[in-house]
């Protein structure tokens, strides 16, 4: 009999074939709990996958291979994966033990009463980096230092801190070399570490960790913008430490992914998206009428919200407080 053929999208396992419901028989053969865990799963919901990904993530976080050892599971049951949606799934808030992300519920009058305009949840993240600093204040002096020496302000370092690592100065992505507080990759971090002239700084020390986020995000915003000038661009794409959604942008996408999505956003034509996608091609999910989400439009969306929780940050106020004064 032929095997289901299995993929995922829209962070769930879905069919790749309609109408099939069966099962892969070698799923009931799975030698190890994690295998076990997830053929029940499998065989309860084979069309929802999510929190086994998440599980089997969180389990494996201190692990660079975690991805590839996920993938080597779902290929033993003849699913068809792409790693880039696994690496999104753990990637998402809650996946990893140390996400910064809350369950707790919205106040039924946030949104009238709220003296700042975020999201609660990007309110419960400038909390809870307040919390951490006021437990780690020498953590708080680092930032202090870093943001004078590199011109970048407190609350850009706190909010990129607070989604990157969730001020877990031992994170270690599951998918990749990026470490520490700032989660700096291997080859960024040596970058840094000759440029410096400090080839002792630790990605896992919280000090050296700050100091190279507030580094690069002034070696990025420089590389920015000498380039716009250098090629004639828009000077409205130029980046400052103030601009925490577009540096955190490229934070991630690097200064030519940042400067395709600008060029994009700007300019939406079919050959500005085809240059986008083609720079990323991973696919996060799906809408409600079934077009693919992008990677860089997810990302673009999660930049939002560290700015929102930078925003949060420098404008502090605890809402219960609040809501006795109101």
């Amino acid at each position: 009999m032929q095997k289901s053929k299995y993929k995922i999208g829209e962070n769930r396992l879905v069919f790749a074939t309609k109408g099939q419901t069966d099962v892969p028989p070698s799923i009931a053969e799975a030698p190890t709990p994690s295998l076990s865990d997830l053929s029940k799963d499998i065989a309860k919901d084979p069309t929802n996958l999510n929190e086994s990904i998440k599980r089997l993530g969180a389990s494996w976080k201190d692990l660079t291979d975690a991805t590839e050892r996920i993938t080597n599971i779902f290929k033993r049951f003849d699913v068809d994966v792409d790693e880039e949606e696994i690496e999104a799934t753990l990637r998402e808030p809650g996946a990893n033990p140390d996400s910064a992300d809350t369950t707790e519920a919205e106040p039924t009058d946030w949104k009238e009463k709220k003296p700042v305009d975020v999201s609660f949840k990007d309110y419960k993240h400038a909390e809870k980096a307040s919390n951490e600093l006021n437990k780690h204040k020498d953590w708080m002096e680092y930032i202090k230092a870093s943001a004078q020496n590199h011109n970048i302000p407190v609350s850009t370092i706190v909010a990129f801190i607070a989604k990157e690592s969730g001020f877990n100065p031992n994170s270690k992505c599951p998918r990749s070399s990026a470490r520490g507080l700032a989660q700096a990759l291997e080859g960024t971090w040596e970058t840094y570490q000759n440029k410096t002239g400090q080839p002792n700084a630790d990605q896992f020390n919280p000090k050296d960790s700050i100091d190279f986020m507030a580094w690069y995000c002034r070696d990025l915003i420089n590389s920015v913008n000498a380039k716009i000038d250098r090629e004639g661009l828009s000077q409205d794409y130029k980046l400052s430490g103030a601009d925490v959604k577009n540096l955190y942008i490229s934070y991630n996408q690097g200064p030519a992914g940042y400067l395709l999505l600008r060029t994009y956003l700007d300019n939406p034509t079919a050959a500005n998206f085809n240059a986008m996608c083609s720079f990323q091609k991973c696919v996060r999910g799906r809408s409600a009428d079934g077009k693919p989400i992008y990677g860089w439009q997810a990302r673009a969306d999660y930049a939002g919200r560290v700015a929102s929780v930078a925003q949060a940050y420098a404008n502090p106020f605890k809402w219960s407080d609040f809501k006795r004064t109101a």
